[in-house]
């Protein structure tokens, strides 16, 4: 059986049947979504894994292989193209589902919290017991069965990061309480597995010298010694020779954890590449200060232990990927990677001190000379930012110079500072920072400490200056949310109404500090029950109300109002009138159309606000703002913008919105004529659409937006003519996507504009829209009536093109009646309209009507005659996506005048096409007539096939014509 090392397999394997998991790609797969377990994978994570920088054409194919093949082993009974309940797909890619006693690392988490639980109660046999039970769980390493892979992703690497400082952490604490007997074996286990693993090494050292066996320790040091030398050329560092250090003195006790000072400046120890040389030899250090204070450097000393840490959260839960980010940079650190410094940024309220203060407790006895902390206060609204002279001055102090010793001067003092870190493990905290000149005096200089830094700003410059490595702090997975709320209310109540939890989850945005506010509230009020809470936070959506926490570090408003006031006046405007857009997403164009400026100066005010973490860039071009924080901006707006400047704003928005959806329907639908449109307002710019699948990408990405944008001014009269002319431009590509409730109802709230502006051709259009959505959803008699009055309105006051478009459409809805008679004749006037028109791919879609309707009455000559001269003019046009119209026709000639082979090759050039296009319910349509066709031609194979695609999309469409595809399935 393939396991994954502590991933491990699915315990329902271990009944001693062996399961063949198939290529190694496949096993590498399951490998990652294990991982991953419960959380969705995109498949370009896949991709990344499998090949690299180079997939193949057929990446996108070969993953469906790979993910049908392990349906097949997990769920064997499920029905081909069908998604699982275990291996389930997702927006962009995939997740497994499983129980958490079923997945070997869920249970390694769930033990290893368990013993943190047990050290708290001071429990300390059940602790040791509980990290051995979750040591023994591991299998070796967790790549070990990816070798095949080009790129092995972080959620794999870092199990068996986790898996060494879970055992770290054990043998830490059985020294402590002298229970080193019942986690050597694990540990030893551990040391073997990561060989050049200092600490882990210099533990193993410890824990055999603490159970008796002296000899083997020293030997295990010597071991390490040998393999660092002659594997990477450098000598053991602090943590490992201190190790060394208990074995050989008999009078330091062997259980304990931390190593003694820093040796004397004039001792003759051996300096490795962790224990940095003393100031006086160090060319690095800036003197700038006399002999006596070289002297205070080197002789420092704090009169007790520094422990400056602020309290670790008792309710910490997730960061899992954040904490083994951390765990590889301090790694780098211990190997003699040079002075580690991690940059810890995002949004208000998302909890980059709690992370960052977990850290620190989390590493502390891996730096036995101390601990510093200072809150910079960068973002503090009272303007009590803490200078980085006044911090030194802390820091010193607490390291042992005396106040009259401090030099006067920034740069003197920083230098200082550097020369008494210089031969010290020290952990620095630097929260809260405003930006990086803030930070710079403040990071030890030495190659044996660790420097964490919070700030709500992007802190880019320290990165270019001193290689700090960026740690952006997420907000919480739905599954975070619900285990802090969880941990934070009642359990059992919390446990027992999952779904509450999960809407109150996601109506606090799963932000740290709202389900802090949040929970606190319900916690206080035991009576008040989760029901309450959630309809509470019903009736406070869209505003901040129900986050306003009993001070000011408490409450949403105040937290997100300090990054607001270090804005820019222009940035500023910005952030409010983002509230305006109705989506989260807003592209570069809508952001300089809302704003009236060009796409340069949006681009940097969106960058800006990136900067300050109150809105982030989730793509190229492409910035999303979290919802609290547009509530926020609603708030502010509403007090500081005229409700001119939100008009135009908005008028602007729907200008850029309009012409951009008009632009890419002309693409997506070359047949169908244009509306007339009035120019933009001054200040709109239009995205550039120049091919069809840009166009139908645009839409694609957009259509929901622009749903939500016309519901949003509907109720307002002003903004009626958009209403309409966005439904006209969405109108064939939601009927192409299969979307016809959502059109029908956009359908309805648009012709209420137009029969409010009385202007007849946007009531013939919207009569036109309405008809079409009707009749897609089988309510023929309404869409008849709609469609007449359309024809009606149409009589004198649009030109032929248009009403040839009309008598088109109404044949279409007259197919719908089974009126093929009445049909033609409305496609031939839509013909003779366009007899003497310039427009080609129109007059082919008419004589594609023309002959489709032949077809259906019978008269299968004349049919493929006209649809033959359509696709000729297609062909010229080089439309495409028409073309698959005309296949189709030719398709259903051919197959009804007997000749199923050429039906067949018609068809699937039709399907091809809209497969490609994404025309849904037109594939799902095509396919039914090729199985007819494959039945015909003998086939009863691929015509099975050919039912069940459509089938598929049929349901997705939640179609009324999935029970006549049912029947001719059960018929075959």
């Amino acid at each position: 059986m393939v396991t994954f090392g502590i991933l491990g397999a699915i315990r329902a394997w271990r009944d001693g049947v062996e399961v063949e998991l198939g290529p190694p790609q496949q096993r590498a797969l399951l490998g990652l979504l294990l991982a991953e377990a419960g959380q969705p994978v995109g498949t370009e994570t896949i991709t990344d894994m499998l090949w690299g920088d180079d997939p193949p054409p057929t990446a996108t194919n070969l993953i469906h292989r790979y993910v049908s093949g392990l349906r097949r082993i997990l769920e064997p009974d499920l029905p081909a193209r069908t998604n699982g309940k275990v291996l389930q797909r997702q927006v962009g890619g995939y997740r497994i589902v499983v129980e958490v006693d079923s997945l070997d690392l869920a249970s390694f988490r769930l033990l290893r919290e368990k013993a943190g639980r047990h050290v708290e109660g001071g429990d300390h046999a059940a602790a040791v017991e509980a990290y051995v039970a979750a040591l023994r769980l591991w299998r070796g390493p967790c790549a070990a069965d990816v070798r095949t892979v080009v790129r092995v992703p972080l959620a794999i690497t870092a199990a068996d990061h986790e898996y060494l400082a879970a055992a770290q952490e054990a043998a830490q604490f059985a020294l402590r309480w002298n229970l080193g007997h019942e986690c050597l074996g694990e540990v030893r286990r551990a040391a073997a597995f990561d060989p050049l693993n200092e600490s882990i090494q210099a533990c193993l050292v410890r824990l055999l010298a603490a159970t008796g066996r002296r000899a083997e320790a020293l030997a295990a040091y010597r071991d390490t010694r040998r393999r660092l030398s002659d594997e990477l050329g450098i000598e053991p560092g602090h943590d490992l020779q201190e190790a060394q250090r208990h074995v050989l003195q008999e009078d330091v006790p062997a259980d304990e954890v931390r190593p003694a000072e820093p040796p004397d400046p004039g001792s003759h120890t051996a300096q490795g590449p962790h224990t940095a040389q003393g100031p006086h030899t160090d060319p690095g250090v800036r003197s700038g200060t006399d002999e006596g204070t070289h002297a205070t450097a080197a002789t420092a000393r704090p009169s007790a232990r520094l422990a400056q840490l602020p309290a670790d959260l008792p309710v910490f839960v997730g960061r899992r990927t954040e904490l083994a980010e951390a765990s590889l940079l301090l790694a780098d650190l211990e190997r003699g990677g040079g002075m580690t410094v991690i940059a810890v940024d995002g949004m208000p309220g998302v909890g980059k001190t709690a992370l960052a203060v977990h850290l620190a407790h989390s590493f502390a006895s891996r730096f036995p000379d101390g601990q510093l902390y200072v809150n910079l206060r960068g973002f503090d609204p009272d303007g009590r930012t803490v200078n980085p002279a006044g911090a030194l001055a802390g820091f010193l102090q607490a390291l042992g110079v005396p106040a009259k010793d401090l030099p006067a001067e920034l740069d003197d003092r920083a230098a200082l500072y550097r020369s008494v870190l210089a031969r010290r493990r020290v952990l620095v905290v630097i929260d809260n920072a405003r930006d990086a000149a803030q930070v710079r005096p403040l990071l030890p200089g030495s190659a044996t400490c660790l420097a964490i830094v919070t700030s709500r700003d992007r802190l880019t410059g320290l990165s270019v200056t001193h290689g700090a490595r960026p740690m952006r702090v997420p907000l919480f997975e739905l599954a975070q949310a619900r285990e802090y709320l969880i941990r934070r209310l009642d359990r059992a109540t919390a446990v027992a109404a999952p779904a509450v939890l999960d809407e109150i989850a996601e109506r606090c945005g799963r932000l740290p500090l709202a389900l802090a506010v949040v929970a606190a509230r319900a916690a206080h009020d035991v009576d008040l029950p989760l029901t309450a809470v959630v309809a509470e936070l019903r009736e406070a959506e869209g505003s901040l109300d129900a986050f306003a926490g009993a001070d000011a570090a408490t409450n949403a408003r105040a937290v997100f109002s300090w990054s607001y006031r270090a804005l820019e006046p222009g940035v500023a405007r910005l952030f409010r009138l983002l509230a305006l857009h109705p989506g989260s997403h807003v592209t570069l164009p809508a952001t300089a159309s809302l704003l009236g400026v060009s796409v340069r100066e949006a681009r940097g005010s969106l960058a800006a606000l990136a900067q300050a973490h109150l809105a982030s860039e989730a793509a190229a071009g492409e910035y999303t703002c979290h919802d609290l924080l547009r509530a926020y901006a609603a708030e502010l707006s509403a007090e500081h913008d005229s409700a001119a400047d939100r008009d135009q704003a908005r008028h602007r928005l729907l200008d850029h919105y309009l012409h951009t959806a008009a632009a890419a329907a002309g693409h997506y639908s070359v047949s169908r004529p244009p509306i007339a449109l009035p120019r933009p307002r001054p200040g709109v710019c239009v995205t550039e659409l120049t091919t069809p699948e840009q166009a139908s990408a645009w839409l694609d990405s957009r259509y929901r937006l622009l749903l939500d944008l016309v519901t949003s001014v509907a109720p307002d009269s002003r903004f009626d003519p958009h209403v309409w002319q966005l439904t006209w431009a969405l109108n064939q590509f939601l009927y192409g996507r299969g979307l016809w409730h959502e059109q029908l109802a956009l359908s309805r709230t648009a012709l209420a504009a137009a029969q409010r502006l009385g202007d007849p051709v946007a009531l013939g259009h919207m009569h036109s829209v309405l008809a079409r959505a009707l009749a897609n959803l089988g309510q023929l008699g309404e869409a008849g009536d709609h469609m007449q009055q359309a024809l009606d309105l149409f009589t004198d006051t649009v030109d032929d093109d248009t009403r040839a478009e009309q008598h088109r459409t109404f044949s279409w809805v007259l197919e719908q009646q089974g009126r093929y008679e009445v049909a033609l004749t409305h496609a031939e006037q839509a013909l003779r309209l366009l007899e003497s028109a310039g427009n080609p791919a129109r007059r082919a879609m008419a004589l594609n009507a023309v002959g489709w309707y032949h077809a259906l009455l019978g008269q299968h000559q004349p049919a493929l005659r006209y649809c033959r001269q359509a696709l000729a003019l297609l062909e010229e046009v080089g439309d495409q996506r028409s073309q698959a119209d005309v296949w189709d026709s030719i398709g259903y000639a051919h197959h009804h005048s007997g000749e199923p082979a050429a039906a067949v090759e018609a068809y699937q050039r039709a399907v091809r096409v809209w497969r490609q296009v994404g025309v849904r319910y037109a594939e799902a349509d095509t396919l039914v007539r090729l199985g007819e066709a494959y039945r015909a031609a003998g086939d009863d194979t691929a015509a099975v096939a050919a039912w069940r695609q459509a089938l598929t999309l049929l349901k997705e469409l939640d179609h009324p014509d999935v029970a006549s595809v049912q029947s001719l399935l059960h018929v075959g």
